[in-house]
């Protein structure tokens, strides 16, 4: 039987020694079972080839956005952006970023490309590269070092995802990316799809050194030529910074790009498909929900006046007035098997964690709307997924009309009725605050030692509970208890007691600056809407920064204005108040010091004395939008 066997495989048509050898190479793919019309088992139809007009089609929104940001006439513009990005979309045209992680699926690769472009090109407008040049020098260079950020983020993602990835035709011939590109490579062989196979599961874009034997044709030689006219450095940098070398790792171009590079993974984590489940068996509707809720974001919610409304904490949308919209929305794109009520599409989206779920699992929350009512509503569990690339939660809360700490701050059953947000005029439907009533003026170093003496259940905000926007707003703080004060004998804790349950001197409108006196409160210097929206305490420090600003008190401590608003020297800080850490978290609360995207935690930075000096202070700097309230500006 044995001896059958094997004859009977000898004899069979396709067997053999040059068989098996051919076996180890690359081949076409097996023919597979058909049932009934169905491939069984599934067949990798591999990623057709698209053409470079629908791959920049497909990004239109990007280029356009790119187009007004770089402000140039049509033909400097079709040289200097759009030629290189036309050339890295022929490139790697339809390949992915990743196997399954950020910019994953057919084009992610290109698509990592221009966004990390845009961005990074954006956030070198206003930096200062060549701080210790001269005045000609610097404005032949600070154009070129912009544009090398622009080169560099859209070469920065390629390296490692081509350094993971095998790309065969259907004959089995492979694609060498230091040679030429993808799209040539198969125009030549005569084929319109290719078969990606990742070598290394978790290859990430990111720079990798294969980068350096093809990015300068890429960028193009007139463009090379332009660099290499201002500095032979510039170019050198450009290939370091692509290629992941350590050269460049001390540039502030690369510290920009790489920076820039991780807000931007982030965000791409954020709007993974994947962190919304996952296809088993049956039909998925998440894409389809995610479709409805950033389209209906974008063009008919009004962000914090109808529907949708944002904190610091995250994006809300009114419930079930979303729900209606999202129906509505997909039933007219003829999307099947959404819900058609709100509680199950609540159920739906809960499941799928494409909102938050609150307290015992409930993703109803209560917030207020334009007008000051409250409202339920459910969070968003990523909010980079509609945000726009140039927004962050800081700069859309700032519009926040109405706050629910505000409203809940004038309800007599809080116990805490001082300072609130009020509602934009005309709303009407919220109460409005009661007025407290005047005490005389008191001298503002009575009250900054008063407040800096105050126990910490006096002075100190709570925060909302979970479900209340997140807590990112702080509640007014709470009135001591006069009996306390007085056992204690001192002096300051019956000053504290007054200040703490005194009103605000009436604030002067906001179109002019405010005036100092003699025996003006510190917090009376601040803008309204920047004292109701700060502890009591908080407000005389800040008070006295901007008394300190304007009088140039600062002594020997750095205090200037630079690129990301006003910086002060930490010491000088520390003469303001005895808590730094805590007034600053307070502050950073409320968007109102500069914190960079990719480390939202860190508060202090290393700020030149001078512009283009190599010494730093250790400074907080309070943001520049803070800058022009407080009339820093």
């Amino acid at each position: 039987m044995l001896r059958w066997f094997k004859s009977l495989q000898r004899s069979a048509p396709g067997s053999g020694p040059e068989v098996a050898a051919a076996a180890t190479a690359v081949a076409a793919p097996q023919k597979r079972q058909s049932l009934s019309g169905v491939v069984y088992p599934p067949q990798d139809p591999g990623l057709p080839l698209m053409p470079v007009k629908t791959l920049l089609g497909d990004q239109a929104e990007l280029m356009a956005m790119l187009k007004t940001h770089a402000a140039l006439p049509a033909s400097q513009f079709a040289t200097r952006f759009e030629a290189p990005i036309t050339r890295v979309a022929e490139y790697v045209n339809c390949l992915p970023g990743s196997s399954s992680r950020a910019f994953s699926g057919a084009g992610g690769l290109f698509r990592a490309s221009i966004e990390a472009a845009f961005a990074i090109f954006r956030a070198a407008d206003g930096r200062i590269f060549t701080g210790d040049k001269g005045v000609e020098e610097r404005h032949v260079l600070e154009v070129r070092w912009r544009y090398l950020c622009f080169l560099a983020g859209l070469l920065y993602p390629l390296g490692k995802p081509l350094e993971g990835l095998n790309v065969v035709d259907m004959a089995g011939r492979k694609w060498a990316a230091e040679l030429e590109g993808l799209w040539e490579w198969a125009e030549h062989a005569g084929q319109d799809r290719v078969y990606a196979t990742w070598t290394r599961s978790d290859a990430q874009p990111g720079p990798a050194s294969v980068v350096g034997t093809f990015a300068l044709k890429l960028v193009g030689r007139e463009n090379v030529e332009w660099l290499n006219a201002g500095s032979p450095t510039l170019v050198q940098t450009l290939v370091d910074i692509v290629s992941g070398n350590a050269g460049s790792r001390d540039t502030f171009a690369a510290i920009l790009v790489r920076d820039m590079w991780s807000a931007i993974r982030e965000r791409e984590e954020s709007r993974l498909p994947q962190n919304y489940g996952q296809l088993t068996i049956g039909t998925d509707v998440s894409p389809y929900l995610l479709d409805a809720i950033v389209s209906l974001y974008k063009t008919r919610w009004k962000l914090n006046k109808e529907t949708s409304y944002a904190d610091r904490a995250g994006i809300y949308l009114e419930w079930p007035q979303a729900a209606h919209d999202i129906v509505e929305f997909c039933a007219k794109k003829g999307f099947g098997g959404i819900p058609s009520s709100d509680g199950a599409l609540l159920a739906m989206l809960s499941t799928t964690r494409i909102i938050d779920g609150q307290d015992e699992g409930l993703p109803i929350v209560r917030i207020a709307n334009a007008d000051g009512e409250i409202v339920t509503a459910v969070r968003l569990a990523k909010p980079g997924l509609v945000m726009a690339p140039d927004e962050t939660l800081n700069s859309i809360a700032a519009n926040r009309p109405v706050s629910m700490a505000g409203v809940e701050a004038q309800d007599p059953l809080a116990g805490r009725p001082v300072g609130t947000v009020v509602p934009r005029a005309g709303a009407g439907r919220a109460h409005a605050p009661q007025p407290a009533p005047q005490l005389d003026v008191i001298d503002p170093a009575q009250v900054l030692g008063a407040v800096d003496g105050q126990d910490k259940a006096d002075v100190e905000s709570s925060d909302n509970a979970p479900g209340d926007e997140g807590g990112a707003a702080a509640r007014s703080t709470a009135q001591p208890d006069a009996s306390a004060a007085r056992a204690t004998g001192g002096p300051g804790r019956e000053a504290d007691s007054q200040s703490a349950q005194g009103a605000p001197a009436a604030p002067k409108q906001r179109g002019g600056p405010k005036t100092e006196g003699a025996e003006v409160r510190f917090r009376d210097l601040l803008p309204k809407e920047v004292a109701e929206n700060l502890p009591m305490h908080d407000c005389e420090y800040l008070g006295r920064i901007v008394h300190i600003w304007r009088t140039k008190a600062n002594g020997a401590h750095l205090m200037r204005m630079c690129e990301f608003g006003a910086a002060f020297e930490m010491a000088l800080l520390m003469t303001v108040c005895r808590d730094p850490s805590k007034f600053l978290a307070s502050l950073a609360e409320r968007g109102y010091v500069y914190t960079n995207p990719s480390t939202p935690r860190k508060l202090v930075y290393k700020v030149p004395v001078s512009e283009g000096s190599q010494s730093t202070r250790e400074s907080f700097i309070l943001a520049a939008h803070t800058a022009r309230k407080l009339g820093l500006q």
